[in-house]
């Protein structure tokens, strides 16, 4: 494709003749302006194929162009693509929708490459070409971000396909929180390692992790789900786990009181730790559930108070049991894996709050 396209008058092609040439001669660029057609091709067809794969778009007002729709047509894609270069070649009046931009005066033009208008014309050309090819290799260097990113696009679309489907999408959505909540409170607990944070910190930073993945698989579901309605949700989550922390970090040290013998302390220690936790999963699953319950309320409003009571209730009924087992198992069946725990309560908690998450959007119309 030309690096230049003319857009002109046919009445002026004699005069545009010269220009093409001269433009061709001193800048070096491809010029098209010969709007002769190839056999077997549509007029409208080649005019707009050149237009939009240009440099630079070149009008030429004159006294026969400004009369022109098709010129002002060519003109005003040129100035959307912000690659326009008007040229005033007559003492004509500029279409009034173009007067604003800095037009070259070569009404007075002798032809010669040592014009001062024609000289500013080279640079403008030269600018806006320049600008062009930085933005091609701007656009290559981003196919070659996009491409990784296009394949996420993809997997995210399979699973919005699934969500939708009549059949498997209670599953796949259950499934979607289940596994984020796993994999959110097991990031929790890595950070916390890292940072050398206590609990408090540790369940803060896994439901406002949580809460931002429970608002993104919503908004899969549901695209008008707001960003805004997203970051409640996370700040809700956080909060509430940030008290369930603190409660399950209370617990922790009144068990290990030095006052307890030691015999007593080891007999009541599981059992009171084991209560700590089912009251803090219970606690913040509640906070969060009410969270998630307004919110959805805010984009459905008929259901009012029963179903966001609703839905905070099996958030709280999925922290008691999700923290109750994750504080049994050790002790059910020996299982010394601390980091397995963790993902195994995130699982636990998330399907069963999903669970009535999804009953109360189930009555929402699937997309087709």
């Amino acid at each position: 494709m030309a690096n230049i396209f003319i857009s002109y008058s046919s009445q002026d092609k004699e005069r545009i003749y010269h220009l093409a040439d001269m433009l061709s001669k001193v800048g070096g660029w491809s010029v098209w302006f010969d709007r002769e057609i190839p056999t077997g091709r549509e007029y409208d067809d080649v005019i707009e194929e050149e237009l939009m794969n240009s440099g630079c778009v070149v009008v030429v007002w004159s006294k026969q162009s400004i009369k022109s729709p098709w010129v002002k047509t060519e003109a005003q894609e040129g100035y959307d693509r912000r690659c326009l270069i008007p040229i005033l070649i007559d003492d004509a009046p500029i279409p009034i929708a173009f007067r604003r931009l800095q037009t070259a005066n070569l009404s007075s033009w002798n032809g010669s490459d040592a014009d001062p208008q024609f000289k500013k014309l080279i640079k403008d050309i030269t600018s806006i070409l320049s600008h062009q090819q930085d933005s091609l290799q701007s656009t290559v260097e981003i196919q070659k971000i996009a491409i990784p990113r296009l394949k996420l696009e993809q997997l995210l679309s399979k699973l919005e396909t699934l969500i939708y489907n009549k059949n498997l999408g209670t599953i796949t959505f259950i499934f979607l929180i289940a596994i984020g909540w796993a994999i959110c409170d097991i990031a929790g607990l890595i950070i916390m390692k890292m940072f050398d944070f206590n609990f408090t910190f540790h369940y803060m930073i896994s439901g406002v992790i949580s809460g931002l993945t429970i608002g993104y698989i919503l908004r899969i579901y549901e695209p008008l789900f707001s960003v805004k309605k997203i970051i409640i949700l996370a700040i809700g989550w956080g909060i509430g786990w940030y008290i369930s922390g603190d409660i399950s970090e209370a617990f922790i040290d009144y068990s290990n009181l030095n006052f307890l013998a030691a015999d007593r302390g080891r007999i009541l220690s599981p059992h009171f730790s084991m209560i700590g936790a089912v009251i803090s999963g219970t606690t913040g699953g509640a906070i969060g559930g009410l969270v998630t319950g307004y919110v959805l309320d805010i984009y459905k409003p008929t259901y009012r108070l029963k179903k966001i009571l609703a839905v905070a209730i099996g958030w709280t009924i999925g922290g008691a049991i999700g923290f109750g087992v994750a504080k049994a198992l050790p002790y059910w069946i020996h299982l010394d894996y601390p980091d397995l725990v963790t993902v195994i309560r995130g699982a636990v908690f998330g399907a069963i709050g999903s669970s009535i998450t999804f009953w109360y959007l189930n009555p929402m119309r699937f997309k087709p």
